[in-house]
């Protein structure tokens, strides 16, 4: 029966079928029509098993509170853990939105009964109504967790390591602003919670401070921090710096750049055991550089590779050479809190700051030499290739080992990519020794043809300051559809370094404009001190025109059961 003064669909005796199969049978079933927007009501459960929680249902309650603001309340019924209390309040305002999401439980699953849960929330706004605020934002991120194994015991997440973070911050034509606050929680068994910093504050700002200085442009930067640690090193540190830039390009095509910048730091280095050694440090980081650029353009018309990409290619390889003067700073190193992991790939090839932070600086004199090529037919398919190394006139220990930049002579970075339209994309990243060793080999790719829509990837690392092990790991994620509305799909992880499966899982689905109908069941490998390798498999079931989308997921975008405006 449908109601149209208050817009609902009332059934009785409702069952749903799948292919003529009846699966599920409700003696009362209701809905809002398809012209509403948002109604409250309960979403279609679904189910889930694993070996970890035993067998479970999740049934969300979607409450519509005003024009601006909803919830949605899911009990996560477990037969071995007990019931897991899961909630989500969105709400938008004129200038800003926040999301508050968590979840909690009472159980015992590492021996201890005690409460758990976590919170993972956000918000944004903007402070312009404050008076000189003007551009200003204000928000932040919050994520916690009651203990290691929870979110990955639960399946809420992977993530091992958890930000939170409170900030401020501004940005126009001239540059940015931000102030924060940060902390971090790990979930890794082998980071203790009294060795992770909290950053109180945090800050970064730069700005455009003259468009025509000697016919350059001349900007300032700064960025500092405080980092507070309950056990081990308490570190402050303030850096202020200058840079001007300018361009030319001559007749021949020769494109010229002058770079020039200075960069000073202070440091305020407290062990936080007690003892009588607390230190300051200074330095000053002065470098200029110029570089040279020959781009290089050919365009063919004819010929089979023209032909094969669209009637016309268009080519340009492009040499690049950057020289660069720096001083030495010797032994007495700078703390070095924010630039531990620094990589060194075709993206920084050519980058006078290759650390991640402001702690490290790149020592002595150096050139950087490169090759760039880029093809790009008419059709839209383009390929693209870097490779280049770095020279230096003598070894430095400005970066970790594993980067393959401190030596005289640099590792060899290279990628290429391959792009063919309504077709997919390839890219391969490496790094590369003297010795054609690699230290770095990355295989991405993607395509999507004739019903087969395919992710992988291939990873090799040699070990880093963030790993004391080699990681070499393949994945793939595929699905194909081989009949209309039906599709299978698989999700493989495998740790090629210690020849075992990380994750292996597979899916049958069902889906048109208005149902996602879903059966899956996989199992995870890897193992913590709470959290064992376990088995999992569920029925999830999603119907658009009721709102049957999650956090992430997207409903169709045209048809019947398409989302009203």
């Amino acid at each position: 029966m449908h109601d149209e003064q208050d817009k609902l669909v009332h059934y009785e005796d409702a069952t749903f079928d799948v292919m003529g199969v009846p699966v599920v049978w409700l003696p009362y079933f209701r809905h809002a029509d398809p012209g509403v927007a948002r109604a409250s009501g309960f979403l279609f459960p679904e189910y889930l098993q694993s070996s970890t929680f035993g067998h479970a249902i999740k049934t969300p309650m979607h409450w519509v509170i005003d024009d601006a603001s909803d919830a949605t309340f899911t009990p996560f019924v477990t037969t071995d853990d007990g019931p897991i209390f899961e909630g989500e309040y969105r709400r938008t305002f004129e200038k800003g939105a926040v999301t508050l999401a968590g979840s909690v439980s009472w159980n015992d699953y590492d021996g201890e009964s005690r409460l758990r849960g976590h919170i993972d929330s956000a918000g944004l706004w903007s402070l312009g109504e404050f008076g000189g605020l003007d551009g200003w934002k204000g928000g932040f991120d919050l994520e916690i967790a009651s203990d290691d194994s929870y979110l990955r015991r639960y399946d809420f997440t992977e993530t091992d390591r958890l930000t939170s973070e409170a900030f401020v911050r501004q940005s126009d034509r001239d540059g940015f602003l931000e102030f924060s606050a940060i902390r971090f929680q790990s979930l890794r068994d082998d980071e203790p919670y009294g060795e992770i910093p909290v950053a109180l504050p945090s800050f970064e700002g730069r700005r455009r401070v003259d468009d025509d200085l000697l016919g350059g442009v001349l900007s300032a930067d700064t960025a500092g921090y405080g980092l507070v640690r309950a056990n081990g090193q308490d570190t402050a540190h303030l850096g202020v710096g200058l840079d001007w830039e300018r361009s030319w390009t001559l007749p021949v095509g020769l494109v010229l750049r002058a770079v020039g910048e200075a960069q000073a730091d202070a440091w305020r280095v407290n062990d936080g055991d007690g003892a009588d050694d607390d230190d300051s440090k200074f330095r000053f980081h002065p470098q200029a550089a110029v570089e040279a650029r020959y781009p290089m353009f050919r365009r063919d018309g004819a010929g089979v590779l023209a032909d094969a990409m669209g009637g016309g290619v268009t080519h340009v390889i492009e040499p690049i050479a950057q020289l660069i003067v720096a001083p030495y700073h010797g032994a007495d190193s700078a703390p070095d809190e924010d630039s531990v992991l620094t990589e060194f790939d075709e993206t920084n090839l050519f980058s006078l700051r290759r650390h991640s932070g402001w702690d490290g600086v790149e020592e002595g004199p150096r050139a950087n030499i490169g090759l760039r090529y880029t093809m790009t037919g008419d059709n839209g398919a383009d390929f693209s290739a870097t490779v280049g190394r770095v020279y230096r006139t003598r070894t430095i220990d400005s970066f970790g080992e594993s980067t393959g930049l401190n030596d005289g002579e640099s590792a060899f970075v290279g990628a290429w990519s391959l792009a063919v339209p309504r077709i997919g994309r390839i890219t391969h990243r490496v790094r590369v020794d003297d010795d054609l060793d690699f230290t770095r080999n990355e295989v991405y790719a993607e395509f999507d043809w004739r019903g087969v829509n395919f992710l992988g990837s291939y990873v090799h690392l040699t070990a880093d300051e963030a790993s004391t092990d080699d990681t070499q790991e393949a994945a793939i994620e595929a699905r194909y559809t081989f009949m209309p509305n039906w599709s299978v799909g698989a999700d493989l992880r495998r740790d090629l370094e210690a020849d075992s499966w990380t994750r292996t899982g597979g899916s049958l689905r069902y889906s048109n404009e208005c149902v996602d109908l879903e059966l899956y069941a996989g199992r995870r490998f890897t193992s913590t001190e709470d959290v064992p390798a376990s088995t999992y498999g569920g029925v999830r079931v999603r119907l658009w025109a009721l709102g049957g989308g999650g956090t992430g997921e997207r409903a169709p975008a045209a048809g019947a059961c398409a989302p009203k405006s």
